[in-house]
């Protein structure tokens, strides 16, 4: 004898079919997004190919927008974003291939972020994804008195 098989109901054919919907609809809202992303993709837009010297970001998806349109995951994008808006700072390289090597270990030197695990750590406070409307942080009066004296130091 064999064990019966468990199958799930199928949705009602309504249903189904409003699934299928939502899911192009979800689809074509995507795909407008990255259009526009990349549609505005400036040169000047920081990204992680290149820094910028203008703190202006012209992509119309903001500063996740530029990092995506840079080639950036849209996952990492979200969390460097949301680590500058904590108070970070975004440093990227343009740099010939041969120079690669090299940028690579100066920077690595610094401390880099991991963005899997810095993203694993604001998600496990509540983050989501980076709000381009939420307030960046600010110093505390303590933290600011403790820059002062490490520069003087």
């Amino acid at each position: 004898m064999g064990v019966a098989e468990k199958t799930a109901a199928p949705l009602p054919a309504k249903l189904a079919g409003l699934v299928r919907e939502a899911k192009w609809l979800v689809l074509v809202a995507l795909a407008l997004y990255l259009l526009l992303v990349f549609s505005t993709f400036h040169r000047a837009d920081p990204g992680w190919s290149h820094s910028a010297t203008d703190a202006a970001v012209r992509n119309a998806g903001g500063l996740v927008g530029a990092l995506v349109s840079a080639g950036t995951s849209d996952d990492h994008a979200h969390v460097y974003s949301e680590s500058v808006r904590r108070g970070g700072t975004l440093v990227s390289v343009r740099a010939e291939d041969a120079d690669a090597a090299a940028v690579e270990s100066i920077l690595d030197s610094h401390g880099p972020i991991d963005p899997v695990a810095r993203g694993a750590e604001y998600r496990s406070s509540g983050w989501t994804t980076f709000d381009p409307k939420a307030p960046p942080y600010k110093p505390s009066e303590t933290e600011i008195e403790r820059m002062r004296r490490a520069r003087a130091a």
